[in-house]
């Protein structure tokens, strides 16, 4: 089991990330942030991806385009916020989890900031998205989107 302390950056130069399943990426800041445009990028969580200050994944400081493709296994954890802050039109997330996805100290399990970007969420029959602050809603969407009004919040 290792334990990785330093950020991830995934861009053109380092399409793909993976954390293997005895693993964990616990970072003071955020733990992985997705830079650049026109990129193809697999992001691989086996294992447990937690960042104690901030934001488990951070989708672009500056408006990024391209495809992101976040997979969260069966047994893997992300125990903080998937915070989208700047998906341009022409950029896609596909998020696909099938293990825990939990955010802690009145954060989101989930942001979406898209300025005309797209993300898809295929949560399986194992996933489970939640917060730990009971009157925070799981997900938050700062503009609109037309998928916004089905979004069911318990």
């Amino acid at each position: 089991m290792a334990t990785i302390t330093t950020p991830v950056t995934v861009n053109s130069g380092n399409p793909t990330y993976t954390l293997a399943s005895a693993d964990v990426l616990d970072v003071a800041g955020d733990a992985i942030t997705w830079e650049g445009a026109n990129t193809t990028i697999v992001v691989n969580n086996n294992g447990i991806i937690s960042a104690t200050s901030s934001n488990s994944l951070t989708i672009g400081n500056q408006p990024v385009t391209g495809t992101l493709t976040f997979n969260n296994a069966l047994n893997a954890a992300v125990n903080s916020e998937f915070d989208v802050r700047d998906l341009a039109t022409g950029g896609a997330i596909t998020i696909n989890n099938s293990g825990l996805m939990t955010a802690f100290t009145d954060h989101h399990a989930m942001r979406f900031a898209t300025d005309g970007g797209a993300v898809t969420l295929n949560n399986t029959a194992t996933g489970v998205i939640t917060t730990d602050d009971s009157s925070e809603e799981r997900f938050a969407l700062d503009h609109q989107q037309p998928w916004q009004d089905h979004l069911l919040r318990r």
